[in-house]
């Protein structure tokens, strides 16, 4: 299955690559985050921050680095798929 994925994202033109490395590097800083908080301030883990935080995140890189990505915070929460194939 990650063989797929990994080639179906590497078929992608070069503006929905960027947006999906962008994600998934606000993904795995989010994880490394919440971690450092488990870690060294003794926090307890939470998914829905974590999640909100991954949300808030790569909306807000996105919107900063693509001038074609305008969809509100909550367009972007709801359905995320559809601002990312939308927006070219």
């Amino acid at each position: 299955m990650l063989k797929a994925t990994s080639f179906n994202l590497m078929r992608l033109d070069k503006k929905h690559h960027q947006r999906w490395v962008s994600i998934w590097f606000v993904c795995i800083w989010s994880i490394w985050v919440a971690r450092n908080k488990i870690i060294f301030e003794h926090f307890g883990f939470n998914i829905e921050e974590v999640m909100f935080f991954i949300h808030l995140h790569s909306w807000n890189l996105l919107s900063a680095r693509f001038s074609s990505f305008s969809y509100s915070f909550m367009e972007w929460v709801w359905n995320p798929s559809s601002c990312l194939f939308r927006s070219v």
